[in-house]
């Protein structure tokens, strides 16, 4: 499989299908992500950006010439993912008449055949259990692409924690039922046995009767499992956990099944590239003296530092950065030392964030943004951050400060009393206010991705719609990108025309500037496109 070589991100495609070729492979699966960061490299787009129909047409091709250059087959497109059983039906037309009909063009680019199909692992919220419905939707792509010329073959695989088809007797059956020529299994060896022999969270990383249940459930795969309906297989490793992959583990992630963790993380080093064997370690709502006493570990380089206690870690610093006193809040400490001993210091790298995420990805600020006010959405630390970014390098006016909590607006100003910029801020409380303003030209969004329903809240949302529907446009950072950056104010400023500027990339310049801090070396653009790569892959998960 292109992604077994290397991640799309982390190494160049084409020199891994050299490489594979050199090690004697005759084929290969490919994994749409490597397609998707061919398309934003050829088009020269951000990491951030959907790649379109025609860009992703023109990086197949790309592939499949460097393909025939290494005397590589593709067997197979995949994962064509999140498809059966959605209780969202409209999604699962767009699938269908959009996504599928897109698929089937790169798969004849590819010169193959046959798509790859994971068994769905959304959310039981979003997809039903109902078998009838899950054969019904397979029946349906199994007759489309039946339809094409050549016929198209889809082979579905179960993954070990798929929400409701996680062991290859789950999929087999549905494939049973399903009936179609063109439509059988992909059997994965970690899959099969990461249901049936292994338990991440157990401390034997084993089931009970792992040995016993395993052997049985091959015996019964070699009896029941008719071979011509195994369309290929997956031959897949994974490293067995030291310690149960529970909470507390560094792997574990809430509301993420552990098998999925265990599948994601149990690769490489997360700074290997900086040539440093280090980790790093969720704390689970620490106190701060708790806090205090872990990081003051002499194994400990640093940390980063969320809600609530941006604001009470202040008190336990020692030294501190202009941006860190001035914004009011502390995302970072780490350590130097001073005089033979470690001293605790703290920055604020979430100024960082909001500024690259706009020098970074506006091409023509002196349009855009330069000379012209600003917005800032939100009444909290994202808020202040925002205002301190956007006087101190984006070379704004005035900045309008929208809040559905007055107040919050209030201690804002006053906090901000004796400084220079103080009276370039200016709360915008009405809409009839709003009208009496220049339209800006960068807006950051600090609030919460919710459906506006106190008399605040809709006030709020009322003037920044002011904004966003009058001629001139500008560029808008929505910070929210949890649990998605395809927020509710990002589909309305893209629909009004904005450029807009997803959270994911203030998360990814302000953890640059924190491992630049941590590791004190700079970073270079090849790690950095790595970085952008992979939360791009995430946010296509999402």
């Amino acid at each position: 499989m292109s992604v077994s070589l290397g991640r799309g991100w982390l190494h160049d495609f084409d020199e891994k299908m050299a490489q594979a070729a050199k090690a004697g492979f005759q084929g290969i699966e490919m994994f749409v992500e490597d397609i998707e960061y061919l398309a934003r490299k050829i088009a020269n787009k951000a990491a951030s950006e959907e790649p379109t129909a025609s860009e992703l047409l023109t990086a197949a091709k790309h592939a499949r010439a460097t393909c025939d250059k290494n005397n590589l087959v593709v067997i197979t497109l995949q994962p064509f993912s999140f498809y059966e059983g959605l209780l969202d039906r409209k999604q699962h037309r767009y699938l269908l008449d959009t996504k599928l009909k897109l698929w089937f063009q790169m798969a004849k680019i590819f010169g193959t055949t046959m798509i790859q199909v994971p068994a769905n692992f959304l959310p039981a919220s979003q997809i039903t259990s109902d078998r009838d419905v899950i054969v019904a939707d397979l029946q349906e792509l199994a007759d489309l692409g039946a339809a094409e010329n050549p016929p198209v073959e889809f082979a579905y695989e179960n993954l070990c924690w798929s929400t409701y088809n996680s062991t290859w007797q789950d999929v087999w059956e549905i494939v049973r039922r399903v009936d179609r020529p063109n439509f059988g299994l992909c059997l994965d060896t970690f899959n099969i046995a990461g249901r049936a022999w292994a338990d991440p969270t157990s401390p034997t990383g084993k089931n009970p009767n792992a040995d016993q249940d395993f052997r049985r459930s091959m015996a019964e795969l070699v009896s029941k499992v008719d071979l011509k309906k195994v369309f290929y297989i997956q031959v897949v490793d994974a490293e067995r956990m030291d310690a149960p992959l529970i909470k507390g583990h560094p792997f574990h992630v809430d509301e993420q099944p552990p098998r999925m963790s265990w599948s994601r993380n149990a690769r490489c080093f997360m700074y290997e590239s900086l040539d440093l064997r280090w980790g790093q370690v969720r704390l689970e709502k620490p106190t701060i003296p708790e806090f205090l006493q872990l990081i003051r570990h002499p194994d400990c380089y640093g940390s980063a530092v969320t809600m609530p206690h941006k604001v009470a870690i202040l008190e336990h610093l020692d030294e501190m950065t202009e941006q860190c006193r001035d914004v009011g809040a502390c995302n970072t400490v780490w350590f130097k030392e001073v005089d033979g001993r470690r001293i605790l210091c703290g920055t604020n790298t979430d100024v960082i964030g909001i500024r690259d995420s706009f020098t970074r990805n506006v091409a023509n600020p002196d349009q855009v943004y330069h000379g012209r006010p600003a917005l800032v959405i939100g009444g909290g630390g994202a808020a202040r951050s925002a205002i301190y970014a956007l006087q101190k390098w984006l070379r704004v006016t005035n900045i309008y400060l929208v809040n559905r909590d007055d107040e919050e607006v209030q201690v804002m100003l006053k906090d901000f009393s004796d400084k220079p910029y103080r009276e370039r801020l200016v709360h915008v409380d009405s809409v009839e206010k709003a009208l009496e303003l220049e339209t800006p030209g960068a807006i950051v969004a600090c609030i919460p991705d919710n459906e506006p329903k106190s008399e605040g809240e809709i006030l709020a949302r009322s003037i920044t719609e002011e904004f966003l529907q009058r001629e001139r446009k500008g560029a808008i950072l929505e910070m929210c990108y949890n649990p998605t950056p395809f927020t509710r104010l990002q589909g309305l400023s893209k629909k009004n025309g904005w450029k807009v500027l997803l959270g994911t990339e203030a998360l990814i310049w302000q953890g640059i500037a924190q491992d630049e801090i941590w590791a004190d070396q700079s970073i270079d653009n090849a790690v950095i496109e790595k970085v952008q790569a992979a939360i791009a892959a995430k946010v296509q998960d999402k």
